[in-house]
């Protein structure tokens, strides 16, 4: 196991001292020539917002989530500090913040957890086209009255709210890949205001398509080729989003809002793939189709009452569900033609999730905002999976133990916190919040496991305004990654029993994982909170870390691989980012940007005391940018460069010791946008230019220790062209 610095590498230094120099950050206020903030709600900006949190966030409004036509969530999310994509190379679906895997990261939408089919409890930002998004926040460190369940960080993503004035705007457009068809989308948004009534119709339909070609090839434990496989896969989506918002005042104390919710998605997948020997003849060759259809709706309603000097308490009621149906076909071939067998798979899974919340915030003279609240949430989950093989005529069941289970968890919380002004440059932000959850799981042989966990989640922030532009953070955090869906059902999977294929079971005894956070920040704002210069470091120590284990069962003698709670983990890094409007220097409308996060981490498992990097964590990411205006053609341009650095991983896969290196990835973004005096736009971007890859080289050991054999895996992906035209009235 190498030893990584954060500080002490000279790589990691050159990219630092090239930033500070040269670059600054992708979410920096877009380039104005008047150095005036742009985009606003209420009435803070992005930059506002930030500096007058009291915890660590970033904040992108909605002119930079316009900037590159990105399609998706996903897709704005990559420039982030600190944030990449698990999977094929542009398919921005599972986010990763700080480099930790998905299930470590959180993903709200207006301040509220979504279920999204994963196994992993997370929700698939693929889903959310970013036409419907207002702003977006990334939460570094969460203060009481926020779900615990981020310790890597928390993406809020706000969607577009209530217009004060009259808004009807068109957005049409296409999207055309490398070899690949025209999809067209468009979005439609209408709100205002009428006396006490407020209205937003959001509505957005697009199909979108992805491509990979993929090969693969392995050899033998002496280094000698052995076989070999080429795959295309080609996804075609067509999605249709509804987000509308509704608003009463009741009264002058009195609000009512309901926020409904419809996220509907159609994917149809086709996959070939050639095996060959290695020799070079074909082995072997498979066709895949699958369908799958993708639905979430939600409908959040909220009592809002003012009473005393400006004090407010709030009811909210949350109906949501994700359902999630799959129907997947494989034919697999001997050589060329001669049929092999046909399996077939029908997966439906489901969460249903109904909370109810009470909310009271408090203003106790001129020093004390108390924030008090409870949360109930009763969340059912249920996954079906049926997988039969035909061969030769004859159809067997091939359905594994945990493809049908039940799991329902009832969660109460509980919060207090107090927003305490030290003096007028200091904010103290003291808070503790209580997480209790009962747990229920059924598993495909009916067997019922009950457990219940807790967890006092205490934080701490704080907020010096050093000057009226520099602000220095300090906060302590104590957050939770709960376990997977699968790990908890009680069921047992009998392989061979032996070292190289054990039996495979669940653990519904498995508690979540916690983790004490720190983080120290200052960041500067200048030339009208037109940019901004920002430096983070934060360390986060994990306890009860769930990690897989092959145990050898004395009393059946059988080996068997099961989750459990055996490890501990830490986490520690550095974050950069600032931005700088070039006026002053004589390049009007000119903006530079850039980020960069250096990470380091490890996880120790506590009875072998052996250490092993987190799954494919880079010891750096990066963004370079810049936007250009040019007021003279009332056009404006820029630059996306994205940097992943190279990563590993090292874990137990089937029993089997896996070793994973993965090279590093770049990815290059392109838009200019011509505006016309009437406030319409066209808009041409080109993304993932340099068309990334995912190059990966496995080492695999059996049982015993000895290698098995290596593999060589390389995804490429394919460059998007966006053409997109808005018009506003």
């Amino acid at each position: 196991m190498k030893t990584r610095s954060t500080i002490t590498n000279p790589k990691k230094l050159a990219v630092l001292s090239l930033l500070c120099s040269t670059y600054l950050p992708v979410y920096a206020e877009e380039a104005i020539t008047k150095l005036e903030a742009v985009t606003s709600y209420g009435e803070q900006t992005a930059l506002q917002q930030r500096q007058q949190s009291p915890n660590s966030i970033v904040v992108i409004d909605q002119a930079q989530i316009e900037r590159f036509n990105d399609a998706t969530a996903g897709d704005v999310l990559r420039r982030l500090p600190g944030v990449l994509f698990g999977g094929a190379p542009g398919e921005n679906k599972d986010v990763r913040i700080r480099g930790l895997d998905k299930e470590y990261s959180q993903v709200l939408i207006n301040g509220r957890r979504i279920p999204g089919g994963g196994e992993k409890r997370e929700f698939q930002l693929d889903q959310l086209p970013a036409q419907l998004i207002e702003r977006i926040e990334v939460i570094r460190a969460p203060t009481a009255d926020m779900d615990a369940q981020g310790i890597a960080g928390t993406i809020n993503i706000i969607l577009k709210t209530i217009p004060s004035e009259p808004l009807f705007s068109i957005t049409a457009g296409a999207s055309l890949l490398k070899d690949g068809d025209i999809k067209p989308n468009i979005n439609l948004t209408y709100g205002g205001q009428e006396d006490d009534f407020g209205y937003l119709l959001n509505l957005n339909v697009q199909q979108r398509q992805l491509t990979k070609n993929k090969t693969k090839q392995s050899f033998k434990a002496d280094g000698s080729a052995d076989k070999s496989e080429t795959e295309h896969e080609d996804k075609q989506f067509d999605e249709l989003q509804f987000a509308p918002s509704f608003s009463w005042t009741l009264s002058d104390k009195d609000q009512l809002s309901i926020e409904p919710l419809l996220l509907v998605s159609d994917e149809d997948k086709t996959k070939d793939k050639l095996k060959f020997k290695s020799d070079g003849s074909i082995d072997g060759k498979e066709l895949e189709q699958e369908e799958k259809q993708r639905l979430n709706w939600a409908l959040y309603g909220q009592w809002q009452h003012q009473y005393g000097s400006g004090n407010e308490f709030s009811l909210g009621i949350n109906l949501q569900e994700s359902k999630e149906d799959k129907e997947k076909v494989k034919t697999a071939y001997k050589g060329e033609d001669n049929l092999d067998k046909i399996e077939n798979e029908i997966e439906d899974k489901s969460d249903q999730e109904w909370a109810l919340t009470l909310k009271n915030k408090n203003y106790i003279g001129e020093q004390h905002t108390l924030v008090t609240g409870i949360e109930f949430i009763d969340k059912e989950r249920n996954k079906n999976k049926i997988r039969t093989e035909t061969k030769k005529g004859e159809t067997k069941p091939k359905s594994e133990a945990k493809d049908k289970y039940n799991i329902n968890e009832q969660r109460f919380n509980a919060y207090i916190l107090d927003e305490y002004s030290l003096s007028e440059r200091q904010l103290l932000t003291p808070g503790i919040r209580f997480e209790w959850t009962d747990t229920r799981v059924t598993s495909s042989s009916e067997t019922n496991s009950t457990s219940t966990d807790s967890f006092w989640s205490p934080s701490l922030h704080y907020l010096f305004n050093w000057t009226e532009a520099t602000n220095i953070r300090a906060s302590i955090t104590n957050t939770a990654r709960r376990p997977k869906f699968d790990d908890m059902a009680p069921y047992v999977e009998s392989k061979d029993g032996t070292l190289d294929k054990p039996d495979k079971a669940g653990n519904p005894d498995l508690i979540p994982e916690t983790a004490t956070g720190f983080d120290v920040g200052i960041d500067h704002y200048f030339a009208k909170q037109a940019g901004n210069i920002g430096l983070n470091v934060f360390y986060r120590d994990i306890d009860d870390k769930i990690e897989t284990r092959v145990t050898f069962d004395s009393t059946t003698e059988r080996y068997q691989e099961t989750p459990e709670n055996v490890g501990s983990a830490r986490l520690k890094g550095i974050e950069f980012d600032m931005s700088f409007n070039m006026n002053s220097y004589g390049l009007e409308g000119l903006t530079l940007s850039g980020n960069v996060t250096f990470l380091d981490g490890e996880i120790t498992d506590q009875l072998t005391g052996k250490k092993t990097p987190f799954k494919e964590q880079p010891d750096y990411v990066y963004n370079l940018g810049f936007d250009h205006q040019i007021p003279s053609l009332s056009v404006s341009w820029g630059m996306n460069f994205n940097q992943i650095s190279a990563r590993e991983s090292d874990e137990i896969k089937d029993g089997k010791q896996t070793l994973e290196s993965l090279a590093m990835q770049k990815y290059l973004d392109l838009y200019i946008k011509k505006s016309f005096a009437n406030g319409s736009e066209i808009r041409l971007s080109a993304q993932n230019l340099l068309e990334a890859n995912t190059d990966k080289n496995k080492t695999i050991f059996k049982g015993d220790g000895n290698i098995d054999k290596f593999e060589h895996d390389l995804e490429q992906s394919s460059r998007i062209i966006y053409l997109s035209f808005t018009g506003r009235w």
